[in-house]
């Protein structure tokens, strides 16, 4: 339970991180640029559900890895969106 806590706030972290950088996209950018990235959120949110639904059921902490390192790689993106789209 502890460790699943500390996955979960992990999480909620890197998510205000990518809040932050939407609002620094939509602030800097233009349409373009923030109807992008929120594309990319909507499907990149659709794709972890169909497969955190899957990894629930693994045994351990996998499902647990997975949304820490899903979650990851969307910052990163964001974060790629924010730095290279000037439109």
């Amino acid at each position: 339970m502890i460790i699943q806590q500390c996955y979960d706030k992990g999480i909620a972290d890197i998510n205000e991180k990518i809040n932050r950088q939407m609002l620094d996209v939509k602030s800097k950018s233009g349409a373009v640029c923030v109807n992008f990235s929120a594309s990319y959120l909507d499907v990149a949110s659709r794709m972890e559900s169909d497969i955190l639904d899957k990894a629930d059921s693994l045994p351990g902490w996998v499902a647990g890895e997975m949304k820490l390192n899903l979650a990851k790689q969307r910052l990163d993106r964001v974060g790629l969106i924010r730095g290279s789209c000037k439109q």
